[in-house]
């Protein structure tokens, strides 16, 4: 961005070093032999009675995990949450800025949600706001959290088969999954009959420690966090997946594997802070609800949701929520949302997206319509625009921001890197017929990306602007 800003990111409460700090492990060792003692993910596919038990120990621990975390943070707790986090975000504008001063806000992931928030919440504050991987809030704040990814995981699967169409269009030379005659239905059934063969046969790697045995929900974890980058991730990603598919699993282990720390002075992270946001945004659970109601519950959807949301990335993930009761915001708010702002938003959608569906974006812009929003269609995959970066996309935020000029709606961007090019951007051709100022702009967004890359789920920066 060029000079006429000032950048200001802030740890939300709860989390890196805001308090009340939500460090639930004194120690990182103590941290890591937790997790690596924690019962695996429950395999969807198992047997129902098994599925059933797995799930029941996971929420065993989900509430174990709660109560350690309580009893560490007590009621400063209850102010962690994205309400709070809007409030302290305009009381940070206000002091730098003024009591009347525009905010202006470039949010990512979790970060869009800030952002829906932040517009709703003060929309006569709004100067300029992008949202970019857009969360969608209204789903986030009305439905228990164990139904969430119902729309969070809605593209999932369609970022994995854009995965294996460009393994194949990039060919054998490239991709290590693509053969002359490979097509994403081939590959396909592969790995479905990977994940049906590992339920009962799982994958035996040899490590130090001795044996470790790689499950389908391993394979599909490993499967969900590669569709995140593919610039950087996907040529390693094709690598590993047909070494599972020829019977090692080791790639795949050593990738999700925790390795216990040694160092017993250094301190515990805030690993349980997505959880403590996560439930206190969402609607709070019946108190009275018992195990026996829970269980049941929890794993009915799970099944449903593998079987019409995503068969590759559903049913991993058993929410704690229901445990989090006593560490939630006294003034929940839960909208309205999509008002009308003091100034037109940007909001940007990836054609694929594993945890933000660009039908997200689309339907946030579409509700504020043309005079208070725009939206950007990124024919990107991946997790934001910046996974693959366009020139395209980052030419309409700069003008935006430094010149508040508001982009076609439903502008449409190719991405300037292509995949399974180990990391490097389209043909020379193309790039030779760039200015230097587009080629930087370029490369900015690239180096956006990866700053962003495994601290994407909680993104936000303020802007505060001397001009505009």
């Amino acid at each position: 961005m060029p000079s006429g800003y000032d950048f200001i990111g802030w740890d939300p409460r709860g989390i890196g070093k805001t308090t009340p700090l939500m460090q639930c492990f004194e120690t990182m060792k103590e941290e890591t032999t937790y997790l690596n003692k924690r019962a695996p993910d429950p395999e969807v596919k198992a047997e129902k009675e098994v599925y059933y038990e797995a799930v029941r120990k996971v929420d065993r621990e989900n509430k174990e995990m709660a109560e350690r975390c309580e009893a560490v943070v007590g009621r400063e707790g209850r102010f962690i949450g994205t309400t709070t986090v809007v409030r302290d975000l305009e009381f940070l504008a206000s002091l730098i800025g003024g009591k009347d001063s525009k905010i202006n806000f470039f949010g990512w992931s979790y970060g869009t949600l800030v952002g829906a928030y932040l517009t709703a919440m003060y929309p006569s504050r709004i100067g300029h706001v992008v949202l970019d991987g857009v969360v969608d809030a209204l789903n986030w704040v009305n439905n228990p959290q164990h139904e969430v990814a119902r729309i969070s995981f809605a593209d999932s699967d369609k970022t994995f088969y854009a995965f294996l169409n460009a393994c194949i269009t990039a060919g054998p030379s490239r991709c290590a999954l693509a053969t002359g005659n490979s097509t994403v239905a081939s590959i396909t059934k592969e790995v479905d009959n990977l994940l049906d063969r590992t339920l009962h046969h799982p994958l035996v790697v040899q490590t130090e420690e001795g044996e470790a045995l790689v499950y389908p929900a391993m394979i599909k974890n490993y499967i969900f966090l590669q569709l995140y980058r593919p610039v950087e991730l996907w040529t390693g990603f094709a690598e590993a997946l047909l070494d599972a598919l020829n019977g090692d699993g080791t790639r795949i282990y050593l990738n999700r594997h925790i390795d216990i720390e040694k160092n017993e002075t250094k301190p515990g992270d805030t690993l349980m802070s997505s959880s403590a946001v996560m439930c206190s945004d969402a609607p709070p659970y019946p108190t009275n609800l018992t195990s026996s109601d829970l269980v049941p519950m929890l794993a009915e959807e799970q099944i449903y949701q593998s079987k019409h949301t995503s068969k590759y990335v559903a049913g991993l993930i058993v929410p704690a929520c229901a445990h989090w009761g006593n560490m939630r915001q006294p003034d929940r708010f839960t909208g309205p949302f999509y008002v009308p702002t003091s100034h037109p938003i940007l909001l940007i959608g990836n054609t694929a997206d594993p945890i933000t569906a660009m039908k997200n974006a689309k339907a946030f812009s579409d509700r504020l319509g043309t005079k208070h929003s725009r939206f950007i269609h990124h024919d990107g995959f991946g997790h934001l625009s910046s996974a693959m970066p366009s020139l395209c996309t980052m030419k309409a935020i700069q003008s935006y921001f430094m010149e508040s000029i508001l982009p076609p709606n439903d502008l449409f961007c190719k991405p300037d890197f292509e995949l399974f090019n180990n990391g490097e951007k389209s043909s020379k051709i193309r790039l030779s017929a760039m200015s230097v100022k587009d080629r930087e702009l370029l490369d900015a967004g690239a180096e956006l990306g990866r700053s962003l890359s495994g601290a994407e789920a909680w993104a936000g920066v303020v802007e505060i602007g001397s001009q505009l």
